[in-house]
């Protein structure tokens, strides 16, 4: 199988997640080059990271990847990647796909005019996710009518939201929404665990979203959840004949990851059955014999992040190749924007807020 080559836009934390992907899978991805802005940059990635840093563009676009990796900051993020697609270069950019409406439209544009433009949006696609997916579609539950989720912020959680619900891009909706600010005592961040007690305000948004035909969305987060032992991740999603609840993790073994989650479903005798899902020793996961999720590939040490980044790369390659669809539909990627925006108005504004017909779900 030919490599996967790519080239990556930006030098931040979240381009490191694409770096420690190519070092695990060096049979899978080569990194062409890393686009820095500065000389300092570049060098100080080249001797940490043992990567082909560089300052030009010229010498990214000579190595004529596959597609580049758009990884810079969130209000770059769209701008950039319309550099990069007008020098003819397939694009996948990190998230969110743009922080206004006018900016989702042009994407749109683009897009219909034969731009190879996709977003990471990656969250459906982490293995406990990705398996709580399957088991709905698989219809345990019924038809979902509701969900709460309080698993990821804005866009991310849209994506979910919409996702667990089964809705897709074009639904209509209304969304109240309010920003609450509480104190907590900080315990890590990105870089550091912190351990001297000290406390800070902390916003925790918490919208109501009713879409077009009954079904209802509560969306419920706090950034600390990403991190924090102290906060953690819930849902529950109900249906027709039964429920998904739990505390599901995105940290340690995915035994670990599922061990907080519970499913209760009525069987073809309409009895009432409470069960666990299960996960084998080739990190495949299932339900009642049946098979919810196998990975792309043989685990490697990889976060549930970084598999599922993973994942979005090798179907980026069959995308610009011809052999597949978008890694995710940028249909999907620019709703979930734009219910993270109409979201963040509601919560502005105090008042609600309806969804109206945009290019792409029109």
């Amino acid at each position: 199988m030919a490599k996967t080559r790519f080239i990556i836009i930006g030098s931040g934390w979240r381009s490191l997640f694409y770096v420690r992907i190519v070092k695990a899978l060096p049979e899978y991805f080569e990194l062409c080059a890393m686009l820095c802005r500065t000389e300092e940059k570049a060098s100080r990635m080249r001797a940490e990271y043992a990567v082909p840093a560089t300052t030009s563009v010229e010498d990214c676009l000579a190595h004529k990847p596959d597609f580049a990796i758009i990884a810079v900051s969130k209000p770059d993020i769209a701008s950039i990647s319309i550099e990069w697609i007008e020098r003819g270069v397939p694009v996948l950019a990190e998230t969110p796909a743009a922080l206004d409406k006018e900016t989702l439209a042009k994407l749109w544009q683009l897009h219909t005019q034969g731009a190879r433009f996709s977003v990471a949006e990656q969250y459906t696609r982490y293995p406990v996710y990705a398996s709580l997916l399957a088991l709905i579609e698989k219809g345990f539950i019924g038809k979902p009518d509701y969900a709460y989720i309080s698993l990821a912020h804005a866009y991310h959680g849209a994506s979910l939201l919409r996702a667990f619900l089964q809705l897709p891009a074009s639904s209509a909706f209304t969304v109240i929404a309010k920003t609450h600010e509480f104190q907590t005592v900080e315990t890590e961040t990105r870089y550091e665990s912190i351990h001297d007690g000290r406390i800070t305000p902390k916003k925790r948004t918490i919208a109501l979203f009713e879409f077009a035909g009954g079904k209802t969305g509560l969306y419920d987060f706090d950034y600390e959840q990403y991190r924090s032992p102290i906060r953690q991740n819930t849902l529950k999603i109900q249906g027709v004949k039964g429920e998904i609840t739990g505390i599901p993790g995105i940290a340690g073994t995915l035994t670990e990851a599922l061990a907080g989650v519970t499913v209760r479903f009525l069987d073809a005798s309409w009895n009432a059955v409470t069960a666990d899902i299960q996960i084998d020793d080739k990190s495949a996961i299932s339900f009642k014999d049946n098979l919810l999720y196998m990975p792309d590939i043989p685990p490697c040490g990889l976060s549930q992040d970084e598999t599922a980044i993973t994942s979005m790369l090798l179907r980026m390659a069959a995308y610009v190749h011809n052999n597949g669809p978008e890694p995710y539909p940028l249909q999907e990627a620019l709703q979930d924007s734009y219910m993270a925006l109409l979201m963040q108005e509601a919560s502005d504004s105090g008042k609600m807020v309806t969804s109206s017909d945009c290019p792409w779900n029109a």
